[in-house]
């Protein structure tokens, strides 16, 4: 069987997204025709339509010459598809995708698939030059002459290197229009290969998760490419003027900045696709950024989608990746079938993992003549969060600790405000207990009202145990003196927990009595 050709990849899509498919799949025609004239199409997988489904994006066929990116995700597409509607499992290997697996990637996710990115340059490749790695701009700067632009230099990140480099950097990015490999084009999405990606991103902005599919080097690459990654300065970051002409050296002064949560979970990630990928015969893959596991880029779309939650902080923050198949470009199909299921099973596990790291809650009940049980709780030990306009408000971790304004509690109960906290007490009368520091004046108030809130409380009574004989202290509002029982007979100690004389005072040095404008 051969590798599939431009017109095979595009009824491949349609024939996933009709019949029995229909109800969970999507065909989605991308508005930007090819400079040959091609339609391109996407598919979206997804039974469901409930508000919070994170969404996925794989990408392939960037590169001409990489033929089975696209024929790797047709498969994925085709073996996901088949294994949902029939509701049955997958096997890779000694990798096993059980049905309900499948259920609940489909059911969780909304997977978004555009297999097929560059037509024209997978049609030159696989009937003119079978290198060819770009697209088939003829038009100016380019000519017939020096056709095309590198569709993966041509994302919106860093895309004006010359300006955000260092001159001695061994960036693999050109400004020529003849550059055989890597020129990047007039401007930043000039092409219309890339402003098909940059639709998709803009019009499902639930994606969460990206890989772009390439060959070749048995590679699983996270952010950054531009430079080494660090977690411990923000202001080192590709938005910073100050670092321009610093970039893409190794060892230096200059390193990106990477949250170290997006960091920790973009290499648990990567390492889920290599464990899967190594389930199916063996085959080893390397984690790593981009830049330490290739060399210097700009432009690239893994560092784009990577970067546009720093750039408009509105966006989803989204975890991105390059995958480098195989060890050639197009090897024989045999090996390129074999490469497709490694692939495709680190594709599912990915999926499968994230099902797993983002639902945040499952509510359930019973229902017929059982009393409905409801329960909102994490799933596999994972924790739950509680955010309004992209601050958390509630945190549950996974050890049980609750946070009210922390996301990190160190105790059972962590409340952490910036002015009161009011607690509301019903029944019998209730009342209400505020504590308070608005008046910034480096004191916590201890208040307590009626349970309307309006009026004063009668007493603020602290006890070991409601209505029982033991010490307490008891504050009244009438006026201004402490009274009630201090401990159980009404003897006071100070310095002792166990008075014997209506003020018991006991200390190791001095004992200090002052009377100021004492009356008789």
């Amino acid at each position: 069987m051969p590798y599939l050709n431009v017109n095979e990849v595009e009824s491949a899509l349609s024939i996933a997204t009709s019949g029995l498919f229909s109800p969970f799949t999507q065909l989605i025609t991308l508005p930007n025709l090819t400079w040959e004239g091609r339609q391109c199409h996407a598919i979206k997988i997804g039974n469901g339509s409930s508000p919070g489904r994170p969404g996925v994006f794989f990408l392939g066929g960037v590169h001409a010459r990489e033929w089975g990116s696209a024929d790797i995700l047709v498969y994925f597409v085709e073996r996901l598809d088949q294994a949902y509607q029939a509701g049955t499992g997958l096997t890779f290997g000694t990798r096993n995708f059980s049905a309900s697996d499948i259920q609940t990637i489909v059911n969780t996710l909304d997977i978004v698939i555009f297999p097929q990115a560059n037509p024209d340059g997978r049609n030159e490749s696989m009937t003119g030059d079978s290198m060819w790695r770009k697209n088939r701009r003829v038009i100016a700067p380019n000519s017939t002459a020096c056709p095309g632009v590198d569709v993966n230099r041509n994302f919106d990140f860093l895309w004006n290197f010359p300006t955000y480099f260092s001159s001695v950097s061994a960036i693999a990015v050109s400004t020529d229009p003849c550059d055989y490999q890597t020129y990047h084009g007039p401007s930043a999405f000039s092409e219309p290969e890339s402003r098909n990606a940059k639709w998709i991103f803009d019009n499902f902005p639930n994606i969460r998760f990206f890989i772009d599919v390439h060959s070749y080097g048995k590679n699983i690459l996270y952010s950054w490419g531009d430079d080494e990654g660090q977690s411990a300065d923000p202001s080192l970051n590709f938005r910073n003027p100050a670092y321009n002409g610093q970039r893409g050296v190794k060892g230096d002064v200059y390193k990106e900045y990477i949250p170290a949560a997006d960091l920790s979970m973009a290499v648990d990630l990567a390492n889920t696709i290599r464990s899967a990928i190594q389930a199916v015969r063996g085959t080893t893959y390397d984690v790593n950024s981009s830049f330490s596991g290739l060399y210097p880029t700009a432009g690239t779309s893994d560092d784009y989608a990577y970067s546009r939650h720093f750039v408009d902080p509105s966006k989803e923050n989204l975890i991105s990746y390059t995958v480098e198949w195989g060890t050639e470009f197009q090897p024989p199909y045999s090996e390129m079938q074999n490469i497709m299921q490694e692939i495709t099973c680190g594709l599912l596990a990915f999926c499968l993992n994230i099902t797993e790291k983002t639902m945040a809650w499952e509510l359930t009940g019973n229902s017929g003549t059982n009393p409905a049980t409801n329960f909102l709780g994490t799933k596999d030990n994972q924790p739950l969060s509680i955010k309004t306009n992209g601050s958390e408000r509630l945190h549950i971790a996974a050890d049980g600790k609750i946070g009210i304004g922390t996301p990190t509690p160190s105790c059972t109960l962590d409340i952490k405000a910036a002015n009161n906290i009011k607690l509301g007490l019903e029944g019998n009368g209730g009342g209400q207990l505020i504590l308070t520091n608005n008046t910034n004046d480096n004191k916590i108030y201890l208040e307590a009202f009626s349970a309307d809130g309006l009026g004063h409380a009668s007493e603020l009574l602290l006890t070991g145990r409601f209505n029982q004989l033991v010490p307490k202290i008891s504050l009244r509002a009438s006026n201004t003196n402490i009274s009630g029982n201090l401990s159980v007979d009404g003897n006071v100690g100070i310095g002792t927990p166990t008075p014997s004389c209506t003020l018991d005072i006991k200390a190791a040095n001095n004992i200090k009595l002052v009377q100021y404008q004492a009356r008789l």
